[in-house]
């Protein structure tokens, strides 16, 4: 979780943001991954998401699943809701359950390339498609490119700009700037942080094997909702949720690492569009507690 859409979630204008600022922070360092590529498995799991303005709630469990070859990156993600008392919930009919699975299919090409030897240019494009069942006007592109600047051993930063895009939700924030920055980003040892999504946070590294990391991250999209679909026909569901969490993370060898603890989620909100993309009401979100394990096996 975390959430990054990562140009894997569906594109609102916060994700979109704090995507680019992943980038800056985890390529800040410029080029220098030997990897070919990789294979990250992300799962999660939060308990009785309960809502403010009725008796009902949730339980949310995700699977991602991200494969990075070269410079491209194929994920696929699948959200399960089970609900309690859902028959209290405003944006239904009242006799069924708003969905049950939401599915994220995205592929994203991003590129890191020297300009001199302190500062890179770094570009992305990605596009996908989000959806319950059906899948036409599902789409979601995005578009961005930033300098990163090398400021000394321990301080990179990062300066961009960025073009999000859905196939029917408009977008409060189409063309937006970026900042980030990462602090000791590649230390094997001792306290670092960062500005970003995937990466933002404090890490304090007892060695190169081992961990323990304090980071908060956003799972924020948006998914076309069935045909058939008991709150808006062919309608449009936004999931925006911020989190915090506590990580211990370890390194088995150089190419397969694993990071799991308990996350804490807050500002969580869901956002009801008709078919045309039209808002038709929010529903805010109370706290709740959390999970999260990640597999990464490089090659």
């Amino acid at each position: 979780m975390g959430l990054q859409y990562g140009g894997m979630k569906t594109i609102t204008p916060l994700t979109a943001i704090l995507f680019l600022l992943g980038a800056g922070s985890t390529s800040a360092q410029g080029p220098g991954n030997d990897s070919l590529g990789s294979f990250e498995l992300n799962l999660a799991a939060v308990s009785e998401l309960d809502f403010t303005d009725t008796a009902a709630s949730f339980d949310l469990t995700s699977a991602e699943a991200s494969f990075e070859i070269y410079d491209f990156t194929l994920s696929v993600a699948v959200r399960d809701f089970t609900w309690t008392g859902a028959e209290t919930l405003g944006f239904t009919n009242g006799s069924e359950e708003p969905w049950e699975q939401l599915k994220t299919v995205g592929l994203r090409r991003t590129f890191t390339r020297p300009i001199n030897e302190q500062l890179f240019f770094t570009a992305s494009l990605g596009a996908g498609l989000s959806f319950e069942e059906e899948t036409d006007e599902s789409y979601f592109a995005d578009v961005f490119a930033a300098v990163i600047w090398n400021r000394s051993a321990d301080w990179s930063f990062l300066f961009g700009v960025g073009y999000a895009w859905h196939s029917k939700i408009d977008l409060e924030f189409e063309v937006f700037p970026a900042l980030g920055f990462t602090y000791r980003g590649q230390a094997e040892e001792g306290f670092s942080a960062s500005l970003g999504i995937p990466e933002t946070g404090l890490r304090y590294r007892f060695s190169r094997r081992s961990a323990l990391s304090l980071g908060v991250g956003a799972d924020t999209f948006v998914s076309r909702l069935a045909d058939d679909s008991a709150v808006a026909a062919a309608g449009y569901a936004e999931f925006i949720r911020f989190d915090v969490g506590l990580f211990y993370e370890h390194r088995f060898s150089d190419h397969f690492s694993l990071r799991l603890g308990p996350t804490f989620g807050f500002e969580g909100e869901i956002k009801i569009h008709d078919s045309q993309g039209v808002l038709l009401s929010t529903h805010d979100l109370e706290s709740a507690p959390g999970a999260s394990l990640r597999l990464k096996a490089t090659f």
